[in-house]
Order: structure tokens, then C-alpha cells, then sequence
């Protein structure tokens, strides 16, 4: 009967994973104005979408100057700050979102197979 539990649990968790890797992910970008730390996180965390999360994402930057309620709302308290809204739970994440591991580690995100070559894509 272990047998069975253990096979049942095995195919579970490759759906999980399946699910997982078509999750849509509703992320926002606190920033402060252009400045140059704002401009990097803009650049980094649309590269890391376009790689990990594409097609199934949906990133919205917002400039704490400009959106102060929903700044205040969301406790942002640094700047950039990124925001996983969905899939729950939610999650922040501060900094210029140069290094694609952390973000993928922090907010559990599976990457999708790079469909040309095989294998899971890479951030610049």
C-alpha cells in the first residue's frame, strides 16, 4: 500500500509543477521617479519577466511620487520595491532586481523550458 502513496505523491507533484509553470503572475514596481537605481530595477525586472515569466505575467510600475496612497496602501517603506501579488501568497522583494535567482527563489517561481533549446532560460 506505500507503494501506491508514494506513486500517487510522485504524480501530484508533477502537477503541481506543470501548474506552476503556466501560473499568471501579477507583479508591480514601486519606484522613485527616473532615477538611476528606478531605471535599473525597470530595465532588470523586464528582462527577467521576458525570460522567466513569458506570456504569463503581468508587471505594473508604479512611482511613489505619483501614487502615494497606493504606496502608503501596500506599506512600501524602500524603494524599488517589487510586489508578487499573485499567485498568493503575497511577497516584496527591494532592490534594483539584478540578480534573477533571488527573484526566482523569493517569490517561487519555476521557469518555463526555453522551448528552442531545451532547457530553462538564462538572465542577462
Amino acid at each position: 500500500m506505500a507503494k501506491r502513496k508514494i506513486k500517487c505523491d510522485t504524480e501530484d507533484f508533477e502537477a503541481f509543477l506543470k501548474r506552476s509553470q503556466r501560473e499568471h503572475f501579477t507583479l508591480r514596481l514601486y519606484v522613485a521617479g527616473m532615477s538611476r537605481k528606478s531605471s535599473r530595477a525597470i530595465m532588470n525586472i523586464k528582462n527577467f519577466c521576458e525570460t522567466y515569466l513569458k506570456d504569463r505575467y503581468t508587471l505594473e510600475i508604479l512611482d511613489i511620487y505619483q501614487e502615494t496612497k497606493e504606496s502608503r496602501d501596500n506599506n512600501v517603506i524602500a524603494v524599488p520595491t517589487l510586489i508578487k501579488e499573485s499567485p498568493a501568497p503575497i511577497k516584496k522583494l527591494i532592490g534594483d532586481m539584478s540578480y534573477a535567482n533571488k527573484i526566482l527563489i523569493a517569490f517561487d517561481i519555476k521557469p518555463q523550458k526555453n522551448k528552442d533549446k531545451g532547457k530553462e532560460g538564462e538572465a542577462e
